[in-house]
């Protein structure tokens, strides 16, 4: 079943080589600068509407923008851990997907390694980021335990199709 927000078709399309992060190279499509500005936007508007400015606003979407790289640093990291390496991380125009080439049968603690690394580290950013919001006050603070905890960390959870709470629980099922 095709990712309803991967608007690319991922086998033909050409990939840009970003960097590489350990071990992992990280490519992009050739129209990955609309989701940049389409996290921008989304970062000013929610700015806008709980009455801050434009610049925190920018704030927010670069917040938001880091939050799911880091995210994604989480699940190389899990990878990692669990001895079966991401083989690329992909940011397309609004998704970043994440690829696990060749035979994927894994006993289920391999999954779920992989799978938690990114909800881990960014729940982790999110602790971080209530304690600086705590001794700051900072809307932009605020902002990043929401993204972080909740959207990455609590949200990534969901048993969704195509996030990563569908990998948990079908191998925590399993």
């Amino acid at each position: 079943m095709p990712d309803p927000l991967v608007f690319e078709d991922l086998n033909t399309i050409p990939r840009r080589h970003l960097f590489t992060l350990f071990g992992v190279p990280w490519n992009a499509t050739p129209s990955v600068w609309i989701g940049r500005v389409v996290f921008l936007a989304v970062g000013v508007l929610v700015a806008l509407a709980f009455g801050q400015n434009i610049l925190t606003g920018i704030a927010f979407g670069i917040v938001l923008e880091l939050s799911y790289f880091f995210h994604d640093v989480g699940h190389v990291l899990g990878g990692k851990a669990v001895g079966s390496p991401m083989d690329e991380a992909l940011v397309t125009t609004i998704r970043h997907v994440n690829y696990y080439r060749g035979v994927q049968d894994f006993p289920k603690q391999v999954h779920l390694g992989r799978a938690l690394g990114g909800p881990l580290l960014n729940s982790t950013i999110g602790l971080l980021m209530l304690i600086l919001w705590q001794s700051t006050d900072s809307p932009i603070f605020l902002f990043a335990v929401f993204i972080n905890l909740g959207v990455f960390g609590l949200g990534s959870l969901l048993p969704l199709p195509s996030i990563d709470g569908e990998v948990i629980w079908r191998e925590l099922r399993r």
